[in-house]
């Protein structure tokens, strides 16, 4: 949530930014819906600490989880994580 978060304030342009937290029996999900830019999901960037949306899904991965980022086709840009429920680093 924090990293998706981060990227609206830094590179969206938003105005408007929603964010739904959802907990199941099987797992844990994020969605960072923005009305900004909607530029292309990412192309290996990541920000100077190594985060970004490349770091993300590695980190999703490593809990056997996954991401899915992109531009949404009316504009702006949707960030959703799933992780199974109880995975650890």
């Amino acid at each position: 949530m924090r990293e998706g978060a981060t990227n609206v304030i830094r590179h969206s342009g938003a105005r408007r930014c929603t964010v739904r937290i959802r907990a199941g029996r099987g797992d844990a999900a994020v969605e960072v819906l923005d009305d900004g830019r909607g530029q292309p999901a990412t192309n290996g960037h990541r920000d100077r600490d190594g985060h970004g949306l490349a770091g993300l899904t590695e980190r999703a991965e490593s809990l056997r989880g996954w991401l899915e980022a992109g531009a949404l086709p009316d504009g702006g840009f949707r960030l959703n994580v799933s992780v199974p429920a109880g995975a650890r680093r």
